[in-house]
């Protein structure tokens, strides 16, 4: 087994032993909730395991429960939906060439891959309902996800309100948008960069989710589902400079010079590991704040920590080596 399959493996059994189970009749109800880091932007990742049915009580336990692709007919590409969520906000975006989601977007459609990602999504759910199917554990699992969206920004929208929070799941997974927990500055050597990030923005969409399931669960009198937050990993393009002048989304191009919020940690000696870093205290900080709130425990799975631990050992994939880790 492969150094990453392994961490991913890890990153699965974790979330498992939070609610430790045996394989029994009625199957443990599980709701992952995300964006393109949950379910993977390209195939056959993005629809590894995934199916049509619409989760608990669905057709079939066999497949991840796509919640926002109940039928083939309905199953419509994340691209469309992310357009109406607040999932970001443009002002802070802060490319010159596309400054606003809605022109990102545009570009993806124009250029390059396009911004279609028709589901039913597995992703990572898949990969998770797999090792529990190997296992022998009794578990169905479903997927909530919208391309770009923010925890918070995925809870005001009215689709998403009434499935995050009702009186369903036993164990709900939450991973938030890859930049949103990081600090809103850092200091690279010596000068103070502001980021992306947007921490209370994080922990105001956890803990609008905790409270409402909470509240709902106690309207129903059982107890509350577990929520694990799933740690996104660090990203190689907020760290380093690109050579692609057309390149606008999600990090730099060499049009843009270090030092700013498309690129915050380039100039850092360790950049990869410093967000990494920054990552983990946000989501263990969310965690805790969520639960002073005095509901069920909220606990981290810290994947993005194995990514930095496949990049200290050296990982390759076939034959090729990592091109942009840190020597």
């Amino acid at each position: 087994m492969t150094r990453p399959v392994r961490g991913l493996l890890v990153s699965a059994l974790t979330l498992i032993a939070v609610a430790p189970v045996l394989a029994q009749s009625s199957p443990i109800q599980i709701l992952f909730v995300g964006n393109s880091f949950t379910f993977g932007k390209y195939a056959p990742v993005r629809n590894y395991m995934g199916g049509y049915d619409s989760g608990p009580g669905g057709v079939s336990s066999a497949h991840v429960h796509d919640l926002q692709c109940l039928t083939a007919a309905t199953c419509s590409a994340a691209g469309s939906v992310a357009l109406s969520v607040p999932s970001t906000n443009p002002n802070v975006v802060n490319n010159p060439l596309y400054p606003t989601l809605t022109s990102q977007l545009n570009y993806l459609n124009t250029t390059g891959p396009k911004f279609t990602e028709p589901g039913p999504f597995g992703g990572i759910p898949g990969v998770f309902l797999k090792f529990t199917q190997e296992a022998g554990l009794n578990y169905d699992v479903s997927i909530d996800t919208i391309a770009s969206a923010t925890l918070n920004g995925t809870w005001k929208n009215s689709t998403n309100l009434p499935v995050i929070s009702a009186a369903t799941w036993d164990h709900v997974v939450l991973q938030e948008q890859s930049f949103t927990p990081l600090p809103t500055t850092i200091v690279v050597n010596g000068a103070t960069v502001t980021t992306r990030g947007n921490p209370a923005n994080f922990n105001t969409g956890v803990q609008a989710i905790v409270n409402s399931i909470h509240t709902n669960d106690a309207a129903a009198g059982r107890p509350d589902a577990a929520v694990t937050l799933y740690q996104t990993q660090p990203l190689a393009s907020y760290s380093f400079l690109s050579t692609n002048l057309a390149m606008p989304i999600f990090g730099s191009s060499a049009g843009l010079s270090g030092g700013n919020n498309n690129q915050p940690y380039v100039g850092d000696p360790n950049p990869v590991a410093r967000m990494a870093n920054d990552l983990h205290n946000a989501y263990l900080t969310a965690a805790a704040n969520a639960n002073a709130l005095g509901h069920s425990r909220v606990d981290v799975t810290l994947a993005g920590d194995s990514w930095i631990t496949a990049i200290n050992d050296d990982v390759t994939i076939g034959l090729n080596k990592c091109r942009w880790c840190p020597v």
